[in-house]
């Protein structure tokens, strides 16, 4: 039998001269702004984004990271200036320290966003229930400017009969 017609000479050929398929782009491609879960966080260099779901425990972080004196961007404080500003609103109540910034609303976001929040590295904490929208308008694909996400779960029964009680007390 001639080479060309031999099933064993056919199945090498094709092996080494196809071209290889390039790896599949991710899901998600903001999930390019982020750092890979294998690497160790370095708080010094990173701003963290906490993806709050209501009723799971997004309280007690918000608490623990104003216990640790941390800079917090969420609503409070939000004001229209042109200007990033890191500032305590409870000087001798508390040692939250928050930054002029509302996260949680798209507007807010894109404000944060133009006045270039990631960059500045006044937060060291970022809450927002909108993570993806977030994610893509205040990271970017840089090494120095990806973030980390944190996320509180809770079982979704927990949840409901917490809601529950709230609402009857709201």
């Amino acid at each position: 039998m001639p080479p060309s017609t031999s099933r064993r000479y056919l199945k090498s050929t094709s092996y080494f001269t196809q071209k290889r398929p390039r790896p599949p782009p991710p899901l998600y491609k903001w999930t390019n702004h982020l750092h890979p879960i294998s690497s160790i966080p370095n708080p010094t260099t990173e701003t963290s984004l906490f993806y709050h779901i209501p009723k799971s425990g997004g309280t007690t972080v918000q608490s623990t990271y104003e216990c640790f004196s941390l800079s917090l961007a969420n609503r409070v404080g939000a004001d229209d200036t042109n200007e990033l500003v890191s500032f305590k609103p409870w000087p001798y109540n508390s040692k939250a320290r928050y930054v002029n910034v509302d996260t949680t609303t798209r507007k807010g976001i894109d404000r944060a966003r133009k006045l270039g929040l990631v960059e500045s590295r006044l937060a060291d904490l970022i809450i927002t229930s909108d993570p993806v929208y977030a994610i893509e308008q205040l990271y970017d694909t840089k090494e120095n400017l990806r973030g980390r996400v944190l996320l509180m779960m809770r079982h979704p029964v927990d949840r409901l009969v917490s809601k529950f009680y709230y609402l009857q007390m709201a």
